[in-house]
């Protein structure tokens, strides 16, 4: 095995074991570079300070192998303009400069965003322009072909002041009236489109008292003029809107049991009669709808919104007693996993270490994690997989006199044939 091949040999290892976080990304990105030739590595981070501190590490950072500092080997470039170095083997780049060189603007200095700004939602106004402008050239060529009217549309913002900012967007870029698109939240406001000079706002909408969110609802149901309303949870779960045709995410969801409540919204059905009633007499029938993921909340990881322990009030003693005995439900190994994973953080540096060496090496938190992947469903039907494959390798190569298979098949059907 050449050196190279080895050093590709230990990313792969550094990559598994620490689940995709590379712990030194110094030491990475020199590996990357040199090792698996990469052309350039990107280090993205969200705010200015932090990109000064990574150039500052960069500069310290002494190859393992020769000795010298990465600095003096490879170009490192912090950028602070819009101007990429072409012989910068690494760039430290902000988030914020990253997406105005993508949009071809020049960003003055790099901006700071708090925690709760940095998630997965489209808030910032030119964004939701965007967005709203795209959905609406594809409106009509691609997502309902053949329609006049705008289809019933529902989009899921992160909070009302989002709301607010996208419901006075969605009126702007599809050049409507307040009767066109709605905010439906529990702060509902209606704001009526009056002229400029007799309400004294450049805007030329005014704000009116607030509708009972139940007579927006039922409006949006039945109204043909109303074709998009804005929410945050209101019209997440429960709520019916049968002639709705299409979801816009500006938001994502942690959850897997409120993302498919969300979802849930556009499968109700109703007659063809009733759609054209509120969509024209060219909706023919609802046979579809349409999710338009502007945040990747499709492809984001989502987690079951049950706690890890199911069984507060069991002792671990009992607990483990149970496990030990042979009880492999659900909520005892999560319970038990939970209960790992909260004393790893609790017990001392020489503790752990007495029991890993009584448990073959692992951590708590390793075991905990063992015992989720354990039940985990996808993780189960792959393994069972596995074992039918192997199962049926076996008897293929003779080495089990029978074969049996619990599942029904049909006369004269090989056991092969079956499971394929």
């Amino acid at each position: 095995m050449t050196p190279e091949d080895k050093a590709r040999q230990q990313i792969d290892a550094q990559l598994v074991a620490c689940g995709w976080v590379v712990q030194d990304y110094r030491q990475f990105t020199y590996r990357l570079i040199k090792f698996a030739n990469a052309c350039r590595v990107l280090f993205l981070v969200d705010r200015a300070n932090l990109g000064r501190q990574a150039m500052a590490e960069f500069q310290q950072f002494v190859a393992p192998d020769t000795g010298r500092k990465f600095t003096e080997v490879y170009n490192v470039q912090h950028l602070t303009s819009n101007n990429l170095d072409s012989v910068a083997r690494a760039t430290i780049c902000t988030i914020q400069r990253l997406y105005s060189i993508l949009r071809g603007e020049e960003l003055d200095e790099d901006l700071a965003y708090a925690a709760k700004d940095l998630d997965r939602s489209v808030v910032v106004k030119s964004q939701i322009r965007t967005v709203l402008q795209t959905f609406k050239d594809s409106l009509f060529t691609e997502l309902f072909p053949g329609r006049t009217l705008v289809p019933k549309t529902l989009i899921f913002c992160k909070d009302d002041s989002h709301a607010e900012d996208t419901v006075h967007l969605v009126r702007e870029v599809f050049g409507k009236g307040n009767d066109f698109a709605k905010k439906i939240t529990y702060k509902t406001t209606k704001w009526q489109r009056r002229p400029a000079a007799e309400s004294g706002l450049t805007s030329g909408e005014t704000p009116l008292p607030p509708q009972k969110s139940e007579t927006l609802i039922q409006e949006f149901r039945t109204s043909p003029q109303l074709r998009i309303a804005v929410t945050v949870d209101m019209i997440a779960t429960g709520t019916d809107i049968k002639p709705l045709e299409c979801l816009l995410f500006l938001r994502d969801t942690r959850s897997r049991t409120y993302f498919e409540q969300m979802k849930g919204r556009g499968t109700r059905v109703l007659t063809p009669t009733d759609l054209q009633a509120v969509s024209g007499a060219d909706a023919r029938a609802k046979t579809h709808f349409v999710i338009v993921d502007a945040v990747g909340v499709c492809e984001s990881d989502k987690t079951d919104s049950r706690p890890l322990e199911r069984q507060r009030t069991v002792p671990f003693d009992k607990l483990l007693l149970g496990v030990a005995l042979g009880k492999r439900d659900e909520d005892t190994l999560t319970t038990l996993a939970g209960r790992l994973a909260r004393l790893d953080r609790e017990i001392t540096r020489d503790e752990s270490k007495k029991l890993a060496a009584l448990s073959g090496g692992k951590s708590l938190s390793e075991l905990s994690g063992t015992l989720l992947r354990a039940i985990d469903p996808d993780n189960v039907a792959a393994a069972s997989r596995r074992f039918l494959l192997e199962r049926l390798n076996d008897h293929r190569a003779g080495r089990f006199g029978t074969l049996t298979i619990q599942p029904a098949r049909r006369p004269g059907q090989s056991p092969s044939a079956f499971w394929e």
